[in-house]
């Protein structure tokens, strides 16, 4: 009988705000081989330089977002992002038609049928968060957490590491909710650590974030594979044929070579869902 022999965590989270990514510099060595092989991004833009256009259909993601984690707490969670950009994909280019902004894709090789899709961070990016107004729901949020047991035969099994309830939404620039997720992580340890990490100076949210800052958090506290769920700007005035060569450069990355449990066959449940925005 096949005994585990390894355990890794594997955290999904969905990112609402304001973003900007500085293409003239690279990630650092470490975090740039983290990104590249352990986090799977997604973004509605897509393509660096691009804007991410604001619809009432990002609101309605995140419950979304939350149940098919939920429905599919046993599977790999590649298979449930390929599942959500399939869904997801078609609406905002709709979206896009309907505000006129799809000739902004002419440019980019493939045009529109680049929009909405994976991402490979490979410089850094401030996240902004604004409390006002319809900005109040900004926030990084945990949407699903699990384990991914490898076993002596080389089979791979997820388990959930804890339930995340979404009607609470943990939302890790909450200096409380921070705490909340380190206690299911049993990383209470790492408090003081983790809050200097993060930028936190007071218990107020935190008003702006730094993709490095995300990436040694999750370092602290052993998360191995991260799915980022995207909705910000990747803004920077830069030429369409930059923009087209980052995005060519980037789509190299975009399967990960562990693929967060290839090995997995669970099918994931499809969900239907209305095309209303």
């Amino acid at each position: 009988m096949a005994s585990p022999v390894k355990e890794e965590l594997v955290m999904s989270i969905v990112i609402h705000g304001h973003g900007g990514e500085d293409y003239s510099t690279s990630l650092s060595e470490k975090h740039l081989e983290y990104s590249k092989n352990n986090v799977r991004g997604f973004n509605l833009g897509c393509v660096p330089g691009f804007l991410t256009w604001e619809s009432i259909q990002e609101k309605i993601d995140l419950p979304f977002l939350y149940k098919m984690f939920d429905e599919n707490r046993d599977s790999n969670t590649s298979s449930i992002m390929k599942e959500f950009i399939k869904y997801r994909k078609p609406m905002y280019q709709d979206f896009l038609k309907t505000i006129r902004k799809e000739k902004d894709f002419q440019p980019i090789e493939k045009g529109l049928e680049c929009a909405s899709g994976v991402i490979t961070y490979l410089s850094n990016k401030t996240f902004e968060f604004s409390r006002m107004g319809r900005f109040v729901d900004n926030g990084i949020y945990v949407l699903d957490i699990r384990s991914k047991i490898t076993y002596s035969d080389g089979s791979i099994r997820y388990v959930p590491f804890t339930t995340i309830d979404p009607d609470f939404k943990f939302n890790l620039i909450n200096y409380r909710h921070l705490r909340f997720v380190l206690d299911l992580l049993d990383k209470h340890d790492v408090l003081r650590e983790a809050k200097s990490i993060l930028g936190f100076s007071k218990d107020d949210p935190l008003p702006e974030i730094h993709l490095n800052q995300l990436y040694d958090f999750f370092e602290l506290i052993d998360v191995k594979f991260v799915n980022v769920f995207d909705y910000t700007c990747r803004y920077c005035e830069i030429p369409s044929a930059l923009s087209q060569q980052i995005y060519n450069e980037e789509q190299k990355y975009a399967e990960k070579p562990d693929a967060f449990g290839r090995k997995s066959k669970r099918r994931v449940k499809k969900r239907k869902r209305s095309r209303r925005r």
